[in-house]
């Protein structure tokens, strides 16, 4: 279904929009759930990477937007669930479902927070939205405590060859299209490495046959955890 992926991605003429414009245009129909194919495959693998009960662990959703993972994370009886964006409007979405976490607005760096705090980030199909992505996992693993896990997800770096686009159709009528940075596999596995994160899993989903014959991968999904160097000191030779 490329012809639905081009609906999605490839308008004829799209408009282009700063983050926080087609934010606030997409906020006042963007849900708290998967609302096309791609984002049903992208949750599908995201919570299969995501621990099952996270009773002890203290959790940030980055790019919360309205709340989708915020709620997932909740769900699987987080701790502590923080929810960062630097859209105004996504976050008045997220306030309307009721998430009873804590709601921060700030953009992807400087993060307002310390250092080795969270056990898990969390963030969907938002680090494509920044082009410097070394930046950007760089501030994750800082916020990251020792042996936590970043779990991520973006749109698969095959769109680039493909020519997708990050676009939506707002409520107005109009097609916006967002800025969208697609990155590699190896610019991930690089840029991960450099901020002290070892990859464990990597997922390339792609649509169901029904939807999409071609069986492209439509998704980039990763799971980085960072390293201890307490565990990582050699033992004293005696």
């Amino acid at each position: 279904m490329l012809s639905k992926l081009k609906q999605k991605f490839i308008p004829t003429t799209p408009t282009p929009v700063d983050i926080l414009t087609g934010y606030a245009h997409w906020s006042k129909s963007y849900q708290a759930s998967p609302h096309n194919p791609l984002m049903e495959v992208e949750q599908q693998a995201m919570l299969g990477l995501i621990p099952v009960d996270l009773r002890d662990y203290g959790c940030l959703d980055m790019a919360c937007g309205s709340g989708r993972y915020t709620l997932l994370l909740q769900a699987r009886r987080a701790n502590c669930v923080f929810g960062i964006d630097y859209s105004a409007d996504m976050l008045v979405q997220a306030k309307k479902v009721d998430l009873g976490g804590h709601l921060i607005r700030a953009p992807f760096w400087p993060l307002p927070l310390p250092d080795d705090h969270f056990d898990l980030i969390t963030c969907g199909m938002a680090v494509g939205h920044e082009q410097n992505l070394p930046q950007l996992i760089a501030e994750c693993a800082r916020v990251l405590r020792p042996g936590g896990l970043l779990i991520y997800s973006d749109l698969h770096p095959f769109g680039a060859s493909a020519g997708w686009q990050r676009t939506f159709k707002a409520d107005n009528g109009t097609t916006y299209q967002l800025e969208h940075h697609f990155h590699t596999l190896s610019d991930h596995d690089h840029v991960c490495r450099e901020a002290g994160l070892q990859i464990e899993t990597v997922l390339e989903p792609s649509l169901p046959t029904n939807v999409d014959p071609h069986q492209n991968p439509v998704v980039l999904v990763i799971k980085a955890t960072k390293a201890d160097p307490i565990s990582n000191l050699q033992s004293p030779i005696s």
